[in-house]
């Protein structure tokens, strides 16, 4: 199989943009979660 330079960087751009998502759902979740805490 063979890889072009080309699909290695759009493969890299979108497993960075992932890591990315998950990394603001989690600050979202954390946030939502001391929201919640502080009304109970």
């Amino acid at each position: 199989m063979i890889i072009t330079k080309k699909s290695l960087n759009e493969n890299q751009l979108k497993f960075t943009y992932q890591k990315q998502l998950i990394s603001d759902l989690d600050i979202k979740h954390k946030e939502w979660s001391k929201s919640i805490d502080s009304k109970f």
